[in-house]
């Protein structure tokens, strides 16, 4: 079987899952009980799971 045609999906081209990714991301913060920014989700968006410590590290309080 030759393969014809690839299909790549870099988030927000065929399927928008930011805003899902986000909330799951909050969510997972949240049941942890920590306390985080207002801001601080909307400053994520467009970066690596990977790079969240970075964006934040003091800006985090467990309750």
């Amino acid at each position: 079987m030759q393969i014809k045609t690839i299909l790549f999906d870099f988030d927000g081209v065929v399927v928008d899952s930011e805003s899902l990714h986000l909330r799951a991301l909050g969510e997972v913060l949240d049941n942890h009980g920590i306390k985080y920014p207002d801001d601080l989700l909307e400053n994520f968006v467009g970066r690596s799971d990977s790079s969240f410590p970075d964006l934040s590290p003091l800006k985090l309080v467990r309750s």
